[in-house]
């Protein structure tokens, strides 16, 4: 019957009011939260994660790869050499040389940003055998040495044996050279392991530069570690000499892939902001100093001329969107919108 109004009599979950009619809403209730943090809502009714792009970004362009003259590796034992299809740097190898890599440009030149790719110590496990002698542990074959054991421990694992204890004994590159054997213990069957326990190689390697070979300055230091990564440093200075140098050299295994330095590069400033219509309409907007460049799915729809949205602005620029409208505001300038 229209108009009726239905009372509520059994209640597990929602709200109801005096006199128990039940609110229409009820499913509304069940997906609602009353606080939600580091998350934004969306036009089209649910919510997600905040993202970086209202960050401010330096975007290079005109940037070229730097061809070295000549390259000095240090890292014993491999070939590094640059490609001329794209300047790639490719090594692998055991050294104990503080100056790893040496770049060098044959002059003095603007150096922009230098990229390290994939840089990471070889960690390789090593295989121990016990050896036995009526039930007790008498010494330890090292069979694989293994690379890059930081803080080695050494445990016998055997379901009968029992009280044994080793101490390894590891090189510079965090190989094991010798097994002490503390206590031989007990009842040991030949089903005995020695089970090694040790934490990642970690060590800082210095990005530096240098005009004439002999005065360098630190750019940058990177912690590599067993683990594979990138790193980026913005330079903007001249020199003629690039080099990665450890102050305390390891014989561990350094692998690089990618050591490339890029010059000649002219930087604007842009601010990304995202524009989300609805579930189909979804776009990007990149704003630079007076213009804003829409894409969508990385293709450029329109470039729109914005006089006096100044990039200086960018840091504290404000935006919000309402259905097809965007707003910009900042105190320094009249409000803009973009539709």
């Amino acid at each position: 019957m229209a108009g009726s109004k239905q009372k509520k009599f059994k209640f597990s979950k929602g709200e109801i009011n005096e006199k128990l009619l039940e609110r229409q809403d009820i499913g509304v209730l069940d997906s609602s939260a009353s606080l939600i943090e580091n998350m934004l809502s969306t036009p089209y009714g649910s919510v997600r994660v905040r993202s970086g792009t209202k960050r401010i970004a330096k975007i290079a362009t005109n940037k070229s790869a730097k061809t070295p003259s000549a390259v000095t590796n240090n890292i014993g034992g491999t070939t590094a050499y640059i490609t001329d299809f794209d300047n790639i740097f490719v090594s692998g190898g055991t050294g104990s040389d503080n100056e790893l890599i040496k770049f060098d440009y044959g002059s003095s030149g603007n150096i922009y940003k230098v990229y390290l790719e994939n840089a990471y110590f070889k960690l390789t496990p090593p295989s121990l055998t016990a050896n036995r002698t009526n039930g007790v542990i008498t010494s330890v074959s090292v069979t694989v040495a293994g690379v890059g054991l930081n803080n080695l421990t050494l445990r016998v694992a055997d379901v009968l044996g029992d009280g044994a204890e080793l101490t390894p004994t590891t090189n510079d590159s965090g190989a094991v050279t010798s097994v002490t054997v503390d206590a031989g213990g007990t009842a040991y069957s030949s089903r005995t392991r020695v089970v090694p326990s040790y934490d990642q190689i970690s060590a800082p390697v210095k990005l530096m530069g240098s005009v004439n070979n002999v005065d360098w300055t630190t750019l940058d230091t990177y912690i590599l570690t067993s683990t594979e990564q990138d790193f980026v440093t913005e330079v903007n200075a001249s020199y003629r000499y690039i080099r990665l140098y450890m102050d305390d050299a390891i014989d561990s295994e350094l692998v690089l892939y990618n050591f490339t330095a890029y010059d000649e590069a002219s930087n604007t400033t842009a601010k990304l902001i995202p524009f989300v219509f609805n579930t189909e309409q979804k776009y990007v907007l990149v704003a630079k100093n007076e213009q804003i460049m829409v894409y969508n799915n990385d293709l450029l729809l329109s470039t729109v001329t914005a006089t006096g949205l100044l990039d200086t602005y960018f840091p504290t620029l404000k935006t919000t969107q309402a259905e097809d409208t965007m707003i910009f505001a900042h105190p320094d300038m009249r409000t803009k919108q973009l539709q």
